[in-house]
């Protein structure tokens, strides 16, 4: 899309399962990971194409799916979230969630469009569907979040190490469990975004819910709890949350703001803002609202930006939106009011 908002069609690949998820790789910015229904990972890549469009630098782009999957599980599992770990760490790594249950991380030799390590190392495995899956910030002592539908935030920890290859390992005691109670969820997890970490290296995590609810927890690095800081109801389960900027300065006295982008199914798409002040107070302020307005019955369970070429200030986005059941995709802008919903264009 350029910056008119033309849009134009490039490519269609059709593919014999669903895609439940799909992520831009932090170590190749060109080269893409699929979760799958059919228990498998995907890799790919996006190949610029100059004689596409040469009037707008060929940013337009070409797509390769490699012919070997990474096979997680069977068949009939479904591949429900993926995450690359940061690209800070010693290991280029790949964190999966499962519909059976199990989270597991997968060591990657870049570059990942030539070859992979099938190094996998299996975290936990439950009877119910785990459904989302983040990367700590902290950084040494790699970390991941997960959560699914047995309303537990869990942070598993994870080693590295260099000696004979550089890998993940998972330390004896692998997780900590920050157990369902009157603070945390009261259905399933499923959106966690890492938002910051403190002088002191006590993280802060938003985390979404079946419940239509955000939360913002404050974990301390070696204790078994978590604190709720904040909690907004968005009027709609939380599938899918995306962080649009970061503060220039983390360590800013007068406070800090993180802007994020919510998928809330029934809801639509919001755009929501984290606030904290001086004391360490946290609030949620929701900003924008986006309905499919073509939908009596929208379900939106996968939204995303695209940063302005002018502009990197999230004000200046353009966003998408889905609609599951009438498999529509919206784009849209904020106007220069608060909300988005007259800006919209639906593409179906």
């Amino acid at each position: 899309m350029d910056t008119d908002h033309h849009r134009q069609h490039i490519q269609t690949l059709l593919f014999p399962f669903g895609i439940l998820d799909l992520r831009f790789c932090p170590y190749s910015p060109l080269a893409f990971a699929l979760a799958t229904s059919v228990g498998t990972v995907r890799f790919g890549s996006l190949t610029p194409d100059p004689d596409l469009f040469a009037d707008v630098m060929s940013s337009y782009s070409t797509i390769k799916v490699l012919d070997f999957p990474l096979v997680v599980a069977g068949p009939d599992t479904c591949i429900t979230s993926l995450a690359f770990a940061p690209p800070q760490n010693l290991e280029k790594a790949i964190a999966v969630t499962m519909s059976n249950g199990s989270i597991a991380v997968f060591n990657l030799k870049p570059p990942i469009a030539n070859s992979i390590l099938p190094a996998a190392h299996i975290l936990m495995e439950t009877p119910i569907q785990a459904w989302a899956v983040a990367w700590s910030l902290r950084i040494p002592g790699p970390a991941l979040y997960t959560g699914g539908d047995d309303t537990v935030l869990r942070r598993h920890r994870v080693k590295e190490e260099v000696a004979g290859g550089a890998a993940f390992h998972v330390l004896p005691e692998w997780h900590d469990s920050f157990e369902r109670d009157a603070v945390t969820h009261d259905c399933g997890v499923t959106a966690i975004i890492p938002l910051w970490i403190d002088k002191y290296g006590n993280e802060v995590i938003l985390t979404g819910s079946y419940d239509e609810r955000i939360r913002v927890l404050y974990i301390p690095p070696d204790k078994k709890s978590a604190k709720l800081m904040a909690s907004g109801r968005l009027h709609g389960g939380v599938w899918q949350l995306k962080l649009l900027e970061r503060p220039s300065d983390p360590n800013d006295p007068a406070g800090l703001s993180f802007p994020v982008l919510a998928s809330c199914m029934q809801a639509g798409c919001k755009i929501i803002k984290v606030h904290r002040f001086e004391g360490d107070n946290w609030a949620i302020e929701i900003l924008a609202e986006f309905m499919d307005p073509g939908s009596k019955q929208p379900l939106n369970y996968a939204s995303d930006f695209q940063v302005g070429l002018q502009s990197e200030r999230f004000q200046d986005m353009t966003y998408l939106s889905t609609n599951f059941d009438d498999k529509r995709l919206c784009v849209w802008t904020l106007d220069d009011g608060d909300s988005g919903s007259d800006s919209g264009d639906t593409i179906t």
